[in-house]
């Protein structure tokens, strides 16, 4: 099996199933998206080859539409890019405190109890996690619990600073101003370029004034 025809037939056998709830299918990006009132959901497909085996790596996706609107003026993402923006992005593994996870198929059996397991898990785990990631209160207290922590649900933790602190204030989370000297401080830890921490210290200053109503 290739790697085409393992990803073709992944999309084929849960085509119905993400349909029936609402997700359209997006092949070239790889995912099935789904739209809902805050922003959008979205099941990412990454596979790949070791040996013998076809490998393929789960992330789920959730974008808050107010969220991005906001950050992505500080950030340094291509404007092409940024309709497609998530806000939350975790691997399965992650999720579940497996961190190197991956569904593995070497013939069409295996790829039949690979997307039982999927549908399984997105019913049992993944859904409800996506679904309680359009509040924003959900979203504060992933990113801003432990703020001087890394944060396991986005990849890039430069930008956790930046959402974390929008987050924060839309939330009206009060230990906000305690929250932006932490990122402010984790910034210059992570070898952020000078432009990235003045572009954060302008987030701040926006969000002085920023009013959600």
């Amino acid at each position: 099996m290739t790697i085409q025809e393992f990803e073709t037939a992944i999309y084929h056998k849960l085509y119905d199933f993400f349909y029936d709830r609402g997700f359209e299918m997006m092949a070239g990006k790889k995912q099935f998206r789904k739209n809902v009132t805050s922003g959008f959901q979205n099941v990412i497909f990454s596979p790949s080859t070791y040996e013998k085996e076809c490998w393929l790596e789960l992330n789920l996706g959730t974008r808050h539409q107010q969220v991005e609107d906001i950050v992505q003026q500080f950030l340094d993402n291509y404007k092409e890019f940024q309709k497609d923006t998530n806000t939350v992005v975790i691997s399965i593994g992650k999720l579940t405190n497996n961190k190197y996870f991956k569904y593995k198929a070497i013939d069409n059996d295996d790829l039949s109890l690979i997307c039982e397991q999927i549908q399984s898990f997105m019913k049992e785990i993944g859904m409800p996690f996506m679904e309680r990631c359009s509040s924003i209160a959900y979203l504060d207290e992933l990113f801003n619990k432990m703020p001087s922590k890394p944060c396991k649900y986005l990849y890039n933790q430069s930008h956790r600073c930046f959402k974390g602190l929008v987050i924060a204030k839309l939330n009206g989370n009060k230990r906000y101003g305690a929250i932006k000297s932490i990122y402010k401080e984790a910034l210059g830890t992570y070898g952020s370029k000078p432009s990235h921490i003045k572009n954060f210290e302008k987030l701040a200053a926006f969000l002085e004034h920023y009013s959600a109503n």
